[in-house]
C-alpha cells in the first residue's frame, strides 16, 4: 500500500521484510595484524583470483588503515561533501513532503555516507527495511561475493544467500564495479609506508633525543663495573654505557640526518599522496613557504570539480536504484528526481575586498554598515566617535596637502608675474 501520509512513511510496513539478510550472517571482527607492502600486494591479487572473490585480508587491511588521521580526516570530508549539501526530492517542481521525510532520517543520512563509501571500497551491497521504520543497512564487504550475487553468511564461506533474485531483490540494492577495489586500494601502501616512517621517526628520537650517559670504570675492578652499573639504572631510562677506562669510545651522530628530517619528509609525503587520492587538493589541510593564493585557489578548484563529482554520483544512484526500490514499495516517486540543490557560490574574502574596492573606485557609495555585515566585522560600540575623530584626521591631512601644493606652486607663480612685468618694461 503506498503511503499517503508524511508520519506513515517512517512506521507503516510496505513489505514482507522480516527474512533480513543481515540478521542471517556472522560478523566477525577486524584482524589486526602487523601489516607491509607483501601483505598488500598478496592480499590484492587473492581478492580477484576467482569466482569467489573472497576479500578478507584485504578489507580488513582497509580498516586497520582507516585508523590514520589523515586518511580518515578526507574520507569525512568526502561524506561532508554529500551529506553537508542540501538534498531534494522534487516533482513537477514542488518538494514531495513523504520523501523529504525519508530524507530527514539518520538512516538515510548513512545510506549516503555508504555511497560515496563505494567509490573507496568499490562495492556496496544496501538493504531496505520498512518494518517498524525506514532503515538501511550496508551489508558487510567481506561477506559479498559479487561475481556470484550472493552474500557469505561466514565471512570465508564460497557461497551464500542469493541477493539478485526475488524476495532478497525487492529489498536490495548495489553499487559500483563488481571486480572494483576500490581508491583505499591505492591509499594503503602510503598508510602503511607512513606508519613505517611514524616508527623509524620515534626508535630516531629515542635514541638520539636524549643525551647519551658515558661512565667509565677501572677493568681490574668487577665490583666496580657492577656499582657504576647500579648507578646508571636506578638514575632512569636514557641511554647509558659502562666501559673500561682503558677503551677510547667514540660517539657519531648521523649528519645526514641529524633531525630525522628524511623520516619526516617521508611522512608528509605519504599525507599529501592520501589527500590528492581522496579529495584531489592539500592546500586546505596543509600549507607549505612556498604555497600562495593562486596555488591554494588552484586546489580548492580541483576539490570542489571532485566533491561535485561525487555529488553527481551520489545523485545517479539515488535517481536509478534507490528510486526504483522505494516505487516499489509505494512510495511517490514517479516523475520525480532527486536532486542537489546549489547553494549560491561563495566569494572568498580576499576576492570580495577587490570586488568592493573597485566598485567604491568606480565612485559607488558603500555604507559602513554594509561592510561590517558583509565581512562579519564586529562594529566598535564608540563607532560614532572613531567615525567622527577618523573624519576630522582625514580633513585634516587633506588641508595639509592642499597647503603643500600651493607652497610648490607659489614661487612658480611669482617667477611668471616677474617675468610679465620685464617685458612689461622693456622698451619697444
Amino acid at each position: 500500500m503506498a503511503a499517503t501520509k508524511k508520519e506513515e512513511i517512517i512506521t507503516t510496513p510496505t513489505g514482507t521484510d522480516k527474512g533480513l539478510i543481515v540478521q542471517q550472517i556472522t560478523v566477525r571482527p577486524v584482524v589486526r595484524t602487523r601489516s607491509d607492502i607483501a601483505m598488500w600486494r598478496s592480499a590484492t591479487i587473492e581478492s580477484d583470483w576467482s569466482l569467489w572473490q573472497i576479500r578478507v585480508r584485504l578489507y580488513d587491511l582497509y580498516e586497520d588503515c582507516l585508523l590514520d588521521p589523515v586518511l580518515s580526516d578526507q574520507i569525512d570530508k568526502a561524506h561532508i561533501a554529500v551529506t553537508g549539501s542540501k538534498l531534494q526530492f522534487m516533482r513537477d517542481g514542488e518538494e514531495v513532503d513523504e520523501i523529504k521525510a525519508l530524507i530527514e532520517t539518520e538512516a538515510f543520512d548513512e545510506m549516503l555516507k555508504e555511497i560515496v563509501n563505494t567509490i573507496l571500497w568499490g562495492y556496496s551491497v544496501f538493504e531496505f527495511s520498512f518494518d517498524p521504520e525506514f532503515s538501511v543497512v550496508s551489508l558487510p564487504r567481506k561477506h559479498i561475493r559479487p561475481l556470484a550475487g550472493e552474500i557469505a553468511k561466514e565471512q570465508y564461506d564460497a557461497t551464500g544467500i542469493p541477493y539478485r533474485v526475488p524476495p532478497a531483490s525487492n529489498f536490495i540494492i548495489e553499487c559500483g564495479k563488481q571486480r572494483d577495489l576500490g581508491k583505499l586500494l591505492k591509499a594503503v601502501p602510503y598508510a602503511l609506508y607512513k606508519r613505517g616512517g611514524m616508527a623509524d621517526l620515534a626508535q630516531f628520537s629515542e635514541i638520539f633525543g636524549q643525551p647519551i650517559r658515558v661512565a667509565k670504570y677501572d677493568a681490574s675492578n668487577a665490583q666496580a663495573r657492577a656499582e657504576v652499573q647500579k648507578v646508571l639504572d636506578e638514575a632512569g631510562a636514557a641511554l647509558a654505557i659502562t666501559i673500561p677506562k682503558e677503551v677510547e669510545l667514540e660517539l657519531k651522530s648521523p649528519t645526514a640526518n641529524i633531525t630525522g628530517e628524511v623520516y619526516k619528509t617521508q611522512i608528509d609525503i605519504c599525507d599529501k599522496q592520501m589527500m590528492i587520492l581522496i579529495n584531489g587538493q592539500t592546500e586546505t589541510t596543509m600549507s607549505s613557504n612556498s604555497s600562495g593564493y593562486a596555488q591554494s585557489k588552484t586546489h580548492m578548484e580541483t576539490a570542489d570539480e571532485i566533491k561535485e563529482n561525487v555529488r553527481k554520483y551520489v545523485a545517479r544512484i539515488l535517481n536509478s536504484k534507490v528510486r526504483a526500490l522505494l516505487d516499489l514499495h509505494g512510495f511517490p516517486v514517479k516523475g520525480g528526481e532527486f536532486k542537489f540543490v546549489k547553494d549560491e557560490e561563495e566569494i572568498a574574502a580576499t576576492d570580495k575586498i577587490v570586488i568592493w574596492n573597485t566598485v567604491k573606485n568606480m565612485g559607488v557609495p558603500i555604507g559602513d554598515d554594509d561592510v561590517y555585515e558583509e565581512f562579519g566585522i564586529p562594529k566598535p560600540k564608540d563607532y560614532t566617535a572613531q567615525k567622527a575623530q577618523k573624519d576630522q584626521e582625514r580633513q585634516q591631512q587633506l588641508d595639509a596637502n592642499n597647503q603643500q601644493m600651493r607652497m610648490i606652486h607659489l614661487p612658480a607663480k611669482k617667477f611668471f608675474k616677474h617675468l610679465s612685468d620685464f617685458f612689461a618694461r622693456a622698451p619697444k
